[in-house]
């Protein structure tokens, strides 16, 4: 599972790990696009899931997600991560 933190002070790529019992990677690639925007990049299949608490909050599919995908760096701290 690859996972990216977004915060106030920007964002940072955790571990890059093969999906339980396969051997392919999915690598997560994030690109600053400016004026608060970013990309999300992820090939080999995956779906996108983005959670809001890492100690509490359940993995929820983000709708309509495909790669790449762009968003905003608005709002509350968000984590994702490509589930396989």
């Amino acid at each position: 599972v690859s996972q990216i933190t977004f915060g106030p002070l920007g964002a940072s790529l955790g571990s890059v790990l093969p999906p339980s019992g396969g051997t392919t990677t999915t690598v997560l690639s994030i690109q600053n696009l400016g004026s608060g925007q970013f990309t999300l990049q992820w090939a080999n299949g995956g779906t996108l899931q983005e959670t809001t608490n890492l100690m509490t909050g359940a993995w929820l599919p983000v709708a309509g997600a495909t790669s790449p995908y762009t968003n905003s760096l608005t709002g509350e701290q968000s984590f994702y991560r490509i589930h396989p």
